[in-house]
């Protein structure tokens, strides 16, 4: 069967591949040089602690959102907030320890909308 979120086609240096895991979470590995070329940064040597983790959010002002959230944590800007080639919209942070975040919205792999947590939002009889 094939993965819908395989994306080959289009994309410069090689594909990207998204695993479905638990409760919307999603991995998505990626080429370095495809990275490199897609968060606007130099292809560096390679590292044991080299990879980049992404934030998938509900739409484009979520994004814009997390990267001004992240931006006042403490994260440094990589890449603003930008429209992608795919239909998306993203940006990059790299965090105080130089993980590398992408902060995107992708209306074909969107997550599950948030559920309010036990207790809250809710009366209680009791």
């Amino acid at each position: 069967m094939a993965d819908p979120g395989n994306r080959g086609a289009g994309v410069p240096d090689g594909a990207v591949a998204f695993f479905d895991l638990a409760d919307g979470l999603k991995l998505a590995l990626w080429p370095r040089v495809s990275l490199a070329r897609e968060a606007g940064v130099e292809l560096g040597p390679r590292s044991p602690t080299e990879l980049s983790l992404g934030h998938n959010v509900r739409s484009a002002a979520d994004v814009d959102a997390a990267y001004g959230r992240a931006l006042a944590a403490g994260a440094s800007g990589v890449k603003e907030p930008h429209p992608t080639f795919w239909g998306g919209y993203a940006a990059y942070v790299q965090d105080p320890d130089g993980h590398l975040w992408e902060l995107v919205f992708n209306p074909d792999l969107l997550p599950p909308p948030l559920s309010e947590p036990e207790g809250r939002g809710r009366s209680n009889p009791g």
